[in-house]
């Protein structure tokens, strides 16, 4: 059984729904200095049907609450870093 995108076997392996684990990504992003993030539910929708890619410093919030460098990020690029 496929889960999708990789955002979403990301997300799952953390147990949160996806506005509990948006609300984590903007605490995150937040806390990292990039300021505030809004949460809205359609923006983790759009990021896990592809439709939207997230913006540089949602990806660096997500790759460090999971432990990926950020040089990856910027190396590989969304969502290949995933």
């Amino acid at each position: 059984m496929s889960i999708g995108h990789p955002l979403t076997a990301l997300r799952a392996q953390t147990g949160l729904s996806a506005p509990a684990y948006l609300r984590r990504v903007a605490a995150h992003h937040e806390a990292l200095g990039y300021g505030h993030m809004a949460t809205r539910r359609e923006k983790i929708s759009r990021w896990e049907s592809g439709t939207v890619s997230p913006e540089i410093a949602a990806q660096l919030a997500i790759a460090d609450l999971h432990g990926i460098p950020a040089d990856l990020v910027h190396t590989l690029g969304w969502p290949d870093w995933l």
